[in-house]
């Protein structure tokens, strides 16, 4: 007897890993003891029945160096922390990467060519953009890793613009763009536009003002939008929830969030976006959800919260797979816990048979 299954629409789990960190003296000190990291997803279909899980945090093996503000990526399936303050203010530049098919964390991988913290990560291709940071000084590198060769380039010909610490970056349509920051005197309210592909030496170019100024935020890509929130600025944590029009390079305000979490990390699953944890001294455990479809008229709900409170810590999404992850971050030490939660994530299967 033979079965036959084609086009099966099928849902498959979202997995988050956390990971937090810390050092002494942060709250006087907003350069010393952050970091982002997503991708452009795709268009999440909806032919076919689905069973939605949303599932509570659980723990999961423990990354190898507790980190504070490092840069999170994943590339083929491999979730990277990368760089972050180390106890004792060291920053070596380490490239941890988790395997989820071994459940193991790899921490022989080359080094950044600049060590740093306050750094952010953007993902095109197989290539990870870390745009400035800090590490000791204020930074205006634009540092490559290319995960294929477990390399390490520096862009001599095309720094960022200006020297920052705790910038936010994300890729879209090929391109990375990089949010506020602070550059040594203020917090910032600039948008570059980082484009690969274009000649050297002419790489960036600026985009709107955004209508608040900060730095150490999380800014994640869908639908032609990229949303920036968890931001501080030198007075405290912020409660604000901004949308950029990517094609009219415009910013929205959208509904703020219930809590400001300075330092919190941001989702997108099911049509939802997410924003966790942060607080700069409160290491919230807590998410915050809004449904997209709602466009600047929802409101913010709670989602599954953390297992453990932090901020400051590296998010990012396997679009693939649908799996997503964050590690490393503060909550009063360098944590080296990680966690996960699982959501749905619709993918067709192709035909197979069972006989």
């Amino acid at each position: 007897m033979e079965m036959r299954f084609k086009n099966v629409q099928v849902a498959i789990g979202l997995l988050l890993i956390v990971v937090a960190g810390a050092v002494p003296g942060y709250a006087a000190d907003p350069v010393a003891d952050n970091g982002t990291t997503v991708a452009d997803p795709p268009p999440v279909g909806t032919m076919g029945d689905v069973e939605t899980l949303n599932n509570p945090w659980v723990t999961i093996p423990a990354c190898p160096v507790g980190v504070s503000r490092p840069a999170g990526a994943v590339v083929g399936g491999i979730f990277y922390v990368i760089g972050g303050e180390e106890s004792g203010g060291a920053r070596s530049g380490f490239v941890q990467a988790y395997d989820p098919t071994t459940t193991t964390w790899d921490n022989t991988n080359a080094t950044m060519n600049s060590g740093a913290s306050n750094i952010t990560a953007a993902v095109i291709g197989t290539d990870i953009y870390i745009p400035a940071g800090y590490d000791g000084s204020y930074l205006s590198t634009m540092q490559v890793y290319h995960s294929a060769t477990d390399t390490w380039e520096t862009i001599a010909t095309d720094p960022v613009p200006a020297a920052l610490s705790g910038p936010t970056c994300t890729a879209s349509g090929g391109l990375v763009y990089v949010f506020g920051g602070n550059d040594g005197s203020a917090y910032q309210t600039t948008t570059y536009i980082y484009d690969p592909a274009a000649a050297a030496g002419s790489r960036w170019s600026s985009g709107a003002a955004i209508p608040v100024a900060g730095g150490y935020g999380s800014a994640i890509a869908n639908g032609g939008y990229i949303y920036y929130a968890g931001i501080r600025d030198s007075v405290g944590d912020l409660d604000d929830v901004l949308r950029y029009d990517v094609a009219g390079d415009s910013w929205t305000a959208m509904p703020s969030l219930t809590t400001a979490r300075g330092g919190a990390r941001m989702w997108v699953y099911e049509g939802l976006l997410a924003v966790g944890g942060g607080g700069w001294g409160s290491y919230y455990n807590t998410v915050e959800e809004y449904d997209l479809s709602t466009g600047t008229g929802g409101t913010w709900t709670s989602g599954n919260s953390l297992v453990t409170g932090r901020r400051t810590f590296a998010a990012a999404q396997d679009y693939t797979t649908g799996v997503l992850y964050t590690g490393a971050g503060w909550a009063g030490a360098f944590l080296t816990a990680a966690e996960s939660s699982i959501y749905v994530v619709p993918v067709e299967l192709m035909s197979f048979s069972v006989e």
